[in-house]
């Protein structure tokens, strides 16, 4: 896996810690099931995503590309589409993986907080998983709202680690890891507030919220890995001793050989249309 991130805030500076390379990793493993599920039932995926030919679309904290590609594929040539993250590596491989496709899309480089478009540009602006790692979630909302035409929808989806689903007791170990794990974004609890951040947001109504629930059955390497990452931390912030973490990895590790490890949380999906 090369050298390990610290994962404290680590997605809002991708591309200045140890191993860049680590987020591709996980963004490829993270998304595979959801584009199975895509591939399996692409109607669904364009209803959910309010997406219809010539529309002009934003996909903000786009990383590597993987909704950019379905989106533009959606839209089609009489549309276009946007990706932009704040993390040229990601961008670069985005950038790799629609080489040769000719979809109509195109990847920039830029802040949520300030948006680099004139008010009214997109059809729909997206936000999967990004705004939980922002230091200001309601700017960025904000800014996704003002560069959405009159009637358009803004689309953000946030992960709920408040309780997750494990297989292991929640015993005070966990518990600690957890907390770690959930405070390396910045905005870790941001999911159970962006039901009111829409509500509350100028120019915006008609809102509806969704839950989806995302699950690994296996300690894959790169869920290992973030786990490992919480682990070390909780061990040198005192929180656990080292001899405990070692033995909430083992545990881990035993009930995957046994086809017993689970781990699943819920996503919360809100979308609003632009008045």
């Amino acid at each position: 896996m090369g050298t390990r991130p610290a994962w404290h805030d680590t997605w809002s500076i991708v591309d200045d810690t140890a191993d860049p390379g680590f987020f591709v990793r996980f963004l490829e493993l993270t998304r595979a099931p959801l584009l199975n599920a895509m591939h399996a039932a692409p109607e669904r995926f364009r209803q959910a995503h309010l997406l219809e030919p010539g529309l002009r679309v934003l996909d903000v904290g786009c990383g590597s590309g993987h909704f950019t590609q379905w989106f533009a594929e959606m839209v089609g040539p009489e549309g276009h589409v946007t990706g932009l993250d704040a993390s040229q590596v990601l961008l670069d491989e985005a950038g790799r993986r629609a080489r040769g496709l000719g979809l109509p899309l195109e990847y920039l480089r830029g802040d949520a907080h300030q948006l680099p478009f004139a008010s009214g540009t997109f059809d729909r602006c997206y936000a999967s998983l990004v705004l939980e790692h922002l230091e200001e979630p309601a700017r960025a909302l904000a800014e996704l709202v003002r560069v959405t035409r009159p009637g358009g929808h803004v689309i953000v989806t946030a992960n709920d680690f408040e309780d997750p689903e494990l297989t292991q007791r929640l015993d005070p170990v966990s518990r600690q890891v957890q907390e770690v794990l959930r405070s390396t974004f910045r905005n870790g609890l941001l999911a159970r507030r962006l039901p009111e951040l829409f509500f509350n947001s100028a120019g915006l109504r008609g809102v509806r919220v969704e839950e989806v629930r995302q699950a690994f059955e296996h300690l894959n390497p790169v869920v290992r890995d973030m786990i490992q990452g919480s682990v070390d931390r909780a061990v040198a912030e005192g929180r656990v001793t080292a001899a405990e973490g070692r033995e909430h990895l083992a545990n881990l590790e035993r009930q995957d050989a046994e086809g017993r490890f689970h781990i699943a949380w819920h996503t919360l999906k809100v979308t609003g249309q632009k008045v």
